[in-house]
């Protein structure tokens, strides 16, 4: 017997059409959870590779690969020469001032970004800053640290930052580096500091820097400033 109120083939469609909406409900839902959790295993590698089972990556050899690097060829400019006239010149730092002698026609250029405060750059005055000729660089420093301390401290931070770091010569309160360049120059850069009057410690930094053709004038210019290094009262 029929229900009263509604013909049997309405009540067949309104049914057919609560079992597509509840299917489609359940497929969607179904299909987010099988998205994020229930994957079939077969879409899966049958034996997924781990940290543990995956083969080792072989180290580069960074060092060797730089050393095979060809280096840019050096600028075409004077050799710097042994035996520059020199003035004097001062600079305050640190609580100190010291006098020192410097190349005769050199000009001062502005210390850079990362330089400390009181540092002081010459070069000669044809030459434009930053094309890797040859520089002076001094500054007054505080006096923590012994030249032999400093001698450490700084091959320490050659190595840190640049590429083929050589230490050519030491001493005590002298080191000579040669060391590829960030722009892949080979440069020539020699360190010394002088101690402060009385005290074991270091109180002025002295550094040059050039190209292989600059390395005898270059020795011959750290020393003549040194030598020539006076802390004034």
């Amino acid at each position: 017997m029929s229900s009263p109120g509604r013909p049997p083939r309405l009540r067949r469609a309104g049914i057919a059409m609560a079992v597509v909406v509840v299917a489609g409900a359940v497929g969607i839902g179904g299909g987010y959870a099988l998205g994020r959790h229930d994957r079939p295993r077969a879409s899966l590698p049958p034996h997924p590779q781990t940290a543990a089972s995956a083969a080792p990556i072989p180290a580069i050899p960074q060092l060797s690969i730089a050393q095979s690097l060809p280096y840019h060829a050096d600028i075409e400019y004077p050799t710097l020469p042994v035996g520059l006239s020199y003035v004097r010149a001062r600079v305050h730092a640190a609580g100190h001032t010291w006098s020192y002698p410097r190349p005769a026609g050199w000009k001062k250029y502005p210390a850079g970004k990362q330089d400390p405060a009181g540092t002081v750059r010459w070069r000669p005055s044809g030459e434009q800053p930053e094309v890797n000729g040859y520089v002076l660089r001094v500054l007054p420093i505080p006096p923590r640290d012994t030249p032999k301390d400093m001698v450490e401290h700084q091959t320490e931070k050659m190595n840190r930052y640049y590429r083929d770091v050589t230490v050519h010569k030491t001493t005590d309160d002298t080191v000579w580096f040669i060391y590829r360049s960030n722009d892949n120059y080979r440069r020539y850069n020699y360190f010394t500091w002088v101690r402060t009057t009385g005290s074991p410690y270091a109180g002025f930094e002295i550094s040059v820097a050039g190209r292989i053709a600059d390395a005898e004038g270059l020795a011959d210019l750290i020393g003549k400033v040194r030598a020539g290094a006076r802390m004034m009262e």
